[in-house]
């Protein structure tokens, strides 16, 4: 793919991610190795390769925030609204896009990807509530969104072409997504 085509629909993923997030703690292990370029801080964007965009808006105390991204043509964006939220991205390959948004207090999100092209977004609002996606492949997209309190989802993506939403409204409910 050519450079600037992969930047093209890398921003394009990103912002159709913005615009179905807005609408409506996986580990990789070995997929997904930094090496000792990992150790980035807390509220750190760190990028190693071309072309890779990150950005991090919080608002609000004691939120935590990490974008890690190894490869070229990522798009990363983590935003968070209140108190005590956390939100981690690590993606490696190529281009690769994840957001994350979260409005409340004590919410937690991690998106991991391996591959190629593939697109994740968590959107929380509320309290207390978890989501984690995996990916590793290519194509694959995934979609959390969470509105209460005590929510939990979990996407995991071990293929090409796969495609998972959750979508909770209340309180306390649990879900998990597990593709091959």
């Amino acid at each position: 793919m050519k450079p600037g085509r992969a930047r093209r629909r890398t921003g394009a993923a990103l912002v159709l991610l913005l615009l179905c997030a807005t609408a409506a703690a996986a580990d990789l292990g070995a997929l997904v190795d930094f090496g000792p370029q990992a150790d980035f801080g807390p509220g750190e964007p760190w990028s190693a390769g071309p072309g890779s965009r990150a950005s991090i808006y919080q608002q609000g105390g004691h939120n935590d925030a990490d974008i890690g991204q190894r490869g070229q043509w990522h798009a990363a964006q983590t935003m968070q609204w209140g108190a005590d939220n956390a939100a981690r991205v690590v993606q490696a390959g190529q281009a690769n896009a994840a957001l994350v948004q979260q409005m409340g207090l004590g919410n937690a999100a991690s998106v991991a990807q391996g591959g190629e092209d593939n697109l994740a977004g968590v959107q929380q609002t509320g309290d207390a509530n978890r989501a984690s996606v995996a990916s590793a492949g290519a194509r694959n997209r995934a979609l959390v969104i969470q509105t209460g309190t005590g929510n939990g989802a979990e996407i995991s993506q071990f293929g090409n072409g796969l495609n998972a939403a959750v979508r909770q409204y209340g309180d306390r409910s649990r879900a998990r997504v597990i593709q091959y």
